[in-house]
């Protein structure tokens, strides 16, 4: 799934803000809410990864 897309960023962006905000707030990717194997889910996913791998940065550990 290509998320540098704008309609498919736009169209998960509920997925996207909820996995970015899932891993701030230091909960496990497995809270992700929606349907395993849905676009919300892997957009979810993903972007909790990539706050965890920011997370890492602002620390400055490797990713």
């Amino acid at each position: 799934m290509d998320f540098s897309d704008y309609k498919t960023r736009s169209r998960l962006t509920k997925a996207s803000n909820a996995g970015y905000s899932a891993r701030l707030d230091r909960k496990p990717i497995t809270s992700c809410p929606f349907d395993e194997g849905t676009d919300e889910a892997k957009a979810f996913q993903h972007y909790w990864g990539r706050a965890d791998q920011d997370e890492h940065r602002r620390q400055g550990r490797a990713v």
